[in-house]
């Protein structure tokens, strides 16, 4: 019953009919390098997740390990915080925690002229703020080292009215 009740209340905050959208949460420039062909595998890499504005850090991204040979496995760990302060954006519920509003949490790998992949992260049932996916790195390994650069989006649920001018998806993609 615990967990239909944000499910309940997402679908009575919307006018009837209207549709609900994925609406990118965060800064569309959380963007890391990953080094892919490299000889060892290296440190883990680590940046910080920011707000749609970009003005404040609101999680944490780590790739672990931050580079490395094709084949590797790499841990992509994202951590979103608890609470937001009332005065940082406009239009934010203070007493809703952010672990509560990032309803999906993705990543996207851009390999250059290998394409690009796209996967939903796992939620930790204990730690609803964090999120995790494993990736390996592929590509040919006679073709040398290559800088990809792997992005993350936080994602939550709004009425399609109140998700203009951010980023969005449908929700029927993801079924």
């Amino acid at each position: 019953m615990r967990a239909l009740l944000p499910a309940l209340l997402l679908l009575s905050a919307c006018d009837e009919g209207e549709e609900l959208v994925w609406a990118q949460f965060n800064a569309p420039g959380d963007v890391m390098q990953v080094e892919v062909g490299t000889p060892e595998e290296g440190e883990p890499t680590v940046i910080d997740i920011h707000s749609s504005t970009g003005r404040y850090v609101i999680g944490q991204a780590t790739l672990t390990p931050g580079s490395g040979p094709i084949g590797t496995r790499h841990e992509l760990l994202v951590q979103v915080g608890t609470q937001f302060d009332p005065a940082l954006e406009d239009g934010i519920d203070a007493d809703e925690p952010l672990i509560e509003r990032v309803r999906r949490v993705s990543a996207r790998i851009d390999s250059g002229d290998l394409g690009t992949q796209s996967w939903d992260l796992t939620r930790d049932t204990a730690m609803r703020g964090t999120w995790v996916l494993e990736i390996v790195s592929m590509g040919d390994p006679d073709a040398g080292p290559r800088t990809d650069e792997l992005t993350v989006f936080l994602w939550e649920a709004l009425p399609e009215s109140e998700a203009s001018g951010t980023n969005t998806e449908s929700m029927e993609e993801e079924e």
